[in-house]
């Protein structure tokens, strides 16, 4: 799991596939992140698609921002269905 400090930007990079082939998602793709306490602080916002089926989305942490693993789901709507891929970060004061 990848740990960042307070007041740093964290990537969340997805891929997204339809039987093995990066695909761009046909409806929507948003992203949600929860932090260690489990509210919510990023909520369906859109992710940019770098290239076919890639997606990213940048997330700046607060100066003081809580400290403990971030939960991130990045949501994907193909084909009238939803999926959902889960990431986690760790926001720390200091990284030894």
């Amino acid at each position: 799991m990848k740990k960042f400090l307070q007041g740093e930007t964290v990537t969340i990079e997805d891929e997204f596939t339809v039987s093995g082939t990066l695909t761009t998602p046909d409806t929507s793709y948003t992203i949600e992140i929860d932090d260690p306490f489990k509210n919510n602080v990023v909520n369906a916002q859109a992710m940019t698609e770098v290239s076919t089926g890639l997606l990213r989305y940048n997330y700046t942490t607060a100066a003081a921002a809580a400290t403990g693993v971030y939960k991130a789901d990045c949501i994907y709507v193909h084909g009238g269905v939803t999926t959902k891929a889960r990431h986690y970060f760790e926001v720390a004061e200091q990284i030894d």
